[in-house]
């Protein structure tokens, strides 16, 4: 059981890795400007592209992301603030174990979905 929480913790830093990455990118670039809905649409792609990827290579591991919250520069400072919902599911054999993972800022939840 420590494995599946430790691949479900992996699972949910990999989401704020790469936005981590494309916020430090986009900094570098002083004269690009990107919204925060640019932003929410990438991760949403990224997410779902690594999911397919999970699931050819015949992972039993499904990520899914049902809401991203997104909000630049708060307080005019130079900041993303980041909520994201999603669902990590393990199939084993044929039941699916779902969790639902909730990132906000200073708070990390994981619950066994219904």
């Amino acid at each position: 059981m420590s494995a599946v929480l430790n691949t479900l913790h992996w699972l949910c830093i990999f989401p704020l890795a790469v936005l981590a990455v494309l916020a430090g990118g986009c900094a570098s670039l002083s004269p690009y400007a990107v919204s925060a809905g640019e932003l929410e649409r990438h991760l949403r792609n990224a997410v779902r592209d690594y999911d397919r990827k999970q699931l050819q290579s015949g992972s039993s591991l499904s990520l899914s992301l049902t809401d991203a919250d997104i909000t630049l520069g708060p307080n005019g400072r130079d900041v993303a603030v980041i909520g994201l919902k999603g669902q990590i599911a393990l199939t084993v054999l044929t039941a699916k174990l779902p969790v639902d993972i909730r990132v906000a800022p200073g708070r990390l939840e994981f619950v066994m979905a219904d």
